[in-house]
């Protein structure tokens, strides 16, 4: 991804690096810095969790060494994360909630937070948590938000020279995302993003990114890797786009589509259908 943002930076006047769905902000992690950075995810707990790191990164770090890491301490601080939580809570808060969000996702199973990993051994938590202080550094001039993506996408109408990745919730699977509370609303709510990335288009350079293979529980209720593309297709296809596939590691073999609003090197034109 660095040399995408590395081409498309030399080749265009970029100003700002926005990212409407940070998640983890592993992308901008392993980017190299723009004058100007904007990170924003709705969810209370991964944007706590970036500000912990970034304003009191050794407190996180001292109050994560102190964990057994166990089944039994995965357990205890998943049952805290079921409680309330606000970003205007006080410091203290602010870490305890940090601590037990860090510790359940590091020790769970794909990261989701949800079960204990096996055979997780102490000396390798203890080892990750060096990269606290680099991570709180990579973030020490970035602005991070916590608004639903295409209210935050709002604002940047208004702007221009910037570069927006956008990962966007996969297709089929957008009910771990909460895009919203209807029924049968997916394809609408992509369909809002995408016309969001038209408004965009015009004076910034958009990436956005899909996972296009499905997963072995969206195949058990009937969701193919051409289920996924025929929307793609509807929304993209034929619109002015370019696209590369890159299949993901570590993940048997899925593939990743990476849309862009303008051409780059390597990307093919989106004119005909991927199903």
């Amino acid at each position: 991804m660095n040399s995408i943002f590395d081409e498309i930076k030399s080749n265009n006047t970029i100003e700002r690096y926005i990212e409407p769905f940070t998640g983890t902000a592993n992308v901008l992690l392993h980017s190299d810095e723009t004058d100007t950075e904007f990170i924003n995810d709705n969810s209370s707990d991964l944007i706590n969790l970036l500000r912990v790191i970034k304003h009191y990164p050794f407190d996180l770090k001292f109050e994560l060494l102190k964990l057994d890491v166990s089944k039994a301490t995965f357990n205890a601080l998943k049952q805290k994360l079921i409680l309330p939580f606000s970003l205007k809570s006080s410091r203290k808060a602010k870490i305890d909630r940090a601590v037990a969000f860090y510790f359940c996702r590091y020790t769970s199973v794909y990261g989701k937070g949800e079960s204990y990993k096996k055979n997780m051994k102490q000396t390798s938590f203890f080892r990750k948590l060096d990269t606290i202080s680099v991570i709180s550094k990579r973030l020490e001039n970035v602005t991070i938000k916590k608004n639903d993506a295409l209210y935050f996408s709002k604002s940047l109408f208004n702007s221009e020279h910037q570069l927006i990745y956008i990962d966007a919730p996969y297709i089929k699977s957008e009910e771990h995302y909460k895009m919203n509370n209807k029924k049968n609303t997916a394809f609408s709510s992509h369909t809002a993003l995408r016309n969001k990335v038209e408004k965009l288009r015009k004076n910034n350079i958009c990436l956005i990114s899909y996972r296009i293979t499905a997963s072995a529980s969206m195949r058990k209720n009937g969701i193919t890797d051409k289920s996924i593309t025929k929307i793609l297709d509807r929304l993209y296809c034929q619109r002015n786009y370019f696209y590369i596939l890159k299949p993901l590691k570590a993940t048997n073999g899925q593939v990743e589509i990476l849309l862009s609003t303008h051409p780059f090197n390597g990307a093919t034109p989106y004119t005909m259908p991927l199903s």
